[in-house]
């Protein structure tokens, strides 16, 4: 899975990247933020596909970071890496909240 900004990424790849939002705006115009009535079935969405699609790794590429994912899942279900000055992966660890 990437989130990223930058939607043209998949159609450059020719690879579904499974990205749960098209941009990610800190406002939470695209997405809901904690306390927002939504909030609770976008995580569940976010949760489901990366179970239906098998996902084990998520990368972000800035300006996306860390943030929006452990707004939805706890960071301990995560092992994170610094790949480059732009790009994160976040390798997903057997996590209850997840693999549930």
């Amino acid at each position: 899975m990437v989130m990223t900004n930058y939607s043209f990424f998949s159609a450059i790849l020719n690879e579904n990247i499974f990205s749960p939002s098209r941009w990610f705006i800190a406002d939470g115009t695209d997405y809901p933020l904690k306390g927002n009535k939504y909030f609770s079935n976008y995580k569940d969405l976010l949760i489901r596909s990366i179970n239906n699609n098998n996902i084990t790794v998520i990368y972000t590429i800035h300006p996306v970071d860390k943030s929006f994912i452990y707004a939805y899942v706890s960071k301990n279900c995560f092992i994170e890496k610094k790949i480059t000055k732009l790009l994160n992966s976040y390798e997903i660890k057997e996590c209850e909240e997840i693999n549930n």
